[in-house]
């Protein structure tokens, strides 16, 4: 197809627009995790042509948000939503790991939408995160002010597009914290269900909003909602938490929902074994806490559940040099594998799938880590200027 002469200002743009768009229509595609890296444009028209992806402005840019959609497990007016981790290696300045270049297949994802259908009874919607996985954007403005309301927007738009009228969402890590944040913007949320997610920003990162000129690239901090969440939202809150998690510490987490609590609104937090070496991908864990929220289970049977998905962990064949959480293929059934040799179940500290019991207030404030990431600033010629960024 050739390009329009008004287009040629942003021929660089369109040119890897049209390479992530236009041939996934009617057969599989894969993303480069180069393009990903240096992120991405396209335009409007561009975005139109693809069936699921959906056009979104926010702070005066316009953002194309690709989704992988799936009714196999049922159709209605509810629909689940999840909103996966950071993609590592994606940051400007940041070393490339070699287990890091990950491209992504949609073969993969249109495999793991269906999946969570399945798993759910009703559609599902695998949402590509700003920058990540066929949307536009740069993955490096991740976790801003930006990226949540071209999130809540492109969720808004999906909504009309398909005619759904409530919600259930979860998310692993930095989609976690998308949950949390939309928690305060949205009222169709039936269950929210965040996973090892940073609900409490680092402090080094809320002090630098007052030095960003630009609100978009502010840090967004769900724990600043909770007044607007406690006030509006219906939506029952299930946290999922590994207690030894690395990657975001419960001191992220915990602070969350201890607010929560103190202010009278009902919350949950359930603590899990997640079988990683950081201890931090949930994702399994919240996608059985969100079935079964979605079902009206009560606490005790969803504690059961959860036991439950641990032990199939623990049983299954054991996978060495596992992919990134992010660039794993469609998550497996709930349904019980077939195990070889069962793993010894390692030594670890008692895990409870309870709700935490009334912290003091002085266990309930924000604690800044005490390794804050380290910053970069990179040029991004999506806003024309040097960013500050963090480095991981």
């Amino acid at each position: 197809m050739a390009m329009k002469p008004q287009q040629g200002r942003v021929l660089l743009g369109a040119l890897v627009a049209t390479t992530w768009l236009w041939p996934s229509i009617g057969r599989a595609e894969i993303i480069k995790f180069k393009d990903m890296r240096r992120g991405t444009t396209a335009t409007a028209s561009e975005c139109d042509v693809h069936p699921y992806a959906v056009w979104v402005t926010a702070y005066g840019r316009g953002i194309c948000m690709r989704y992988y959609f799936s009714d196999a497990g049922g159709s209605g007016k509810q629909a689940t939503i999840f909103l996966n981790g950071d993609k590592p290696g994606t940051m400007p300045g940041q070393r490339v790991k070699p287990e890091e270049v990950n491209d992504t297949d949609t073969d993969v994802m249109e495999r793991r939408v269906r999946e969570i259908s399945r798993t759910m009874g009703q559609p599902a919607i695998y949402m590509a995160r700003m920058g990540l996985d066929g949307s536009s954007g740069h993955h490096a403005q991740r976790r801003t002010k930006l990226e949540l309301h071209v999130t809540n927007a492109a969720i808004d738009a999906i909504k009309r597009r398909h005619g759904f009228t409530d919600l259930n969402m979860y998310g692993q890590s930095g989609g976690a914290s998308l949950v949390g944040a939309l928690l305060s913007m949205r009222t169709d949320i039936n269950c929210a269900v965040p996973g090892s997610g940073r609900l409490v920003a680092n402090a080094t990162a809320i002090k630098r909003n007052n030095s960003t000129a630009d609100p978009a690239l502010h840090v967004m901090n769900p724990y600043d909602g909770i007044p607007v969440i406690v006030r509006r939202s219906q939506a029952k809150i299930m946290v999922v938490t590994d207690p030894r998690d690395e990657a975001v510490t419960r001191d992220h987490q915990d602070p969350f929902v201890q607010a929560l609590q103190r202010a009278g609104r009902q919350v949950e937090q359930y603590y899990v074994n997640a079988s990683d070496p950081k201890h931090h991908g949930v994702a399994k864990y919240a996608l059985a806490v969100t079935r079964e929220c979605a079902r009206g289970s009560t606490h005790d049977q969803i504690a059961r559940v959860l036991a439950d998905v641990e032990q199939k962990i623990q049983t299954a064949q054991p996978t060495p040099n596992r992919a990134p959480e992010h660039s794993r293929g469609p998550t497996p059934p709930l349904a019980t594998p077939k195990p070889t040799q069962p793993a010894p179940t390692p030594a670890r500290p008692e895990v409870r799938y309870a709700a935490p019991q009334e912290p003091s207030a002085r266990q309930a404030q924000p604690i800044e880590p005490a390794a804050p990431p380290k910053e970069c600033r990179a040029y991004f010629p999506l806003v024309g200027k040097n960013v500050t960024v963090p480095c991981a």
